[in-house]
């Protein structure tokens, strides 16, 4: 008689029921395996995680405190200086010496008709020959006192002042195809200004500006002809300084004058005068460069 064993084909159509535990079994083994995976992955999680804990826990030691950004104190914004304005307080007078140049361009211009080199000069004096010459006055020196008075809030000041210069007048000679200098006369000039000054900002130490009208006696050593009084008007632009009670300044004035030179001929030495002709100056032009000190109360 033939056996069939339990794993043959006939065992399996005679034990159906084996066969349906078998195909429960099958997922049953697959989820036991997908989760001892999953125990096994978090156990390594754990484990990995284990040291990064340790070394978290407190373990008596503190770590230095991150210092924190000191915040810079902001900068204030410049205070601005307001400018000052005119008051009626402060000083009320000044007064004060000066010391400078001064100027005055040409006088007038002459030469003969003919182009005849003639002796210049008053009678039995000869100073130079020549057939044509420029008298000009070059720069001398002036004086000055001065003083003023403050008007109202203190903007405004009437200023008055005294001056004395002295400047030579040099003939300009034209002698062939050159020339020489030689001097013709000096002129002494005693002259008063009466003028109104602007401060142009009221700081202590401020610009100026002064307008006025002007007197000056011009006189001469050598030509009587040119002595004369003559006005005119001035102006002056300066800048004054402070330094304690005083006062530094400096300033440069144009005067323009009335000057008539039209009943001056210059002379000859010989006494014979000759044909010439005339080109006298219509104005005086006064140019001054002055430094002067002086004192406010």
């Amino acid at each position: 008689m033939i056996r069939s064993t339990a794993f043959g084909p006939a065992a399996s159509a005679q034990d159906p029921g084996r066969r349906s535990r078998r195909l429960v079994a099958a997922p049953a083994r697959v989820l036991l395996s997908i989760a001892t995976l999953s125990f096994t992955i978090v156990a390594f999680v754990l484990l990995a995680a284990g040291p990064a804990a340790a070394q978290d826990r407190d373990s008596g030691r503190r770590k230095p405190p991150v210092p924190k950004p000191v915040a810079k104190p902001q900068e204030s914004p410049a205070a601005t200086v307001a400018a000052p304005v005119f008051t009626a307080g402060g000083e009320r007078w000044f007064v004060g010496l000066g010391a400078g140049l001064l100027d005055a361009g040409d006088l007038f211009r002459v030469e003969t008709v003919n182009q005849v080199v003639v002796p210049w000069g008053r009678a039995g004096a000869t100073w130079f020959m020549a057939s044509r010459f420029t008298a000009t006055v070059d720069p001398g020196s002036v004086a000055t006192v001065f003083v003023g008075r403050r008007l109202g809030q203190g903007r405004w000041w009437l200023r008055g002042e005294l001056a004395s210069g002295a400047c030579d007048v040099t003939a300009e000679a034209l002698l062939g195809e050159g020339g020489q200098v030689y001097r013709y006369d000096r002129l002494s000039l005693l002259s008063a200004c009466l003028a109104a000054e602007a401060r142009l900002t009221a700081w202590p130490s401020h610009p100026y500006a002064s307008l006025g009208a002007s007197f000056c006696d011009v006189s001469g050593d050598r030509v009587p002809e040119l002595d004369q009084s003559v006005v005119g008007v001035r102006g002056a632009l300066g800048y004054r300084q402070v330094l304690g009670p005083m006062r530094l300044t400096g300033e440069a004035a144009l005067s323009r004058m009335t000057f008539d030179l039209k009943d001056f001929v210059p002379t000859t030495s010989t006494g014979s005068q000759p044909a010439v002709i005339y080109d006298p100056a219509g104005d005086l032009w006064l140019l001054e460069v002055r430094l002067a000190l002086a004192a406010a109360w």
